[in-house]
């Protein structure tokens, strides 16, 4: 099983938590160069610095 494919379940089993989800989706993101994926994964699971660039 690919780490897609692990997200892609993990995302509806409540026996996976969404820490662990994102951890994943932050190293997919890592691998595709996708900048903004990654600093939304690592605000999610380290905090944001300011509310400023969030939605309303």
């Amino acid at each position: 099983m690919s780490l897609l494919d692990e997200i892609i379940t993990g995302a509806t089993d409540d026996a996976v938590s969404t820490t662990n989800l994102l951890r994943k989706v932050r190293v997919v993101a890592h691998y595709l160069g996708a900048a903004d994926l990654t600093a939304w994964v690592k605000g999610e699971l380290n905090g944001y610095d300011s509310t400023e660039g969030l939605g309303p």
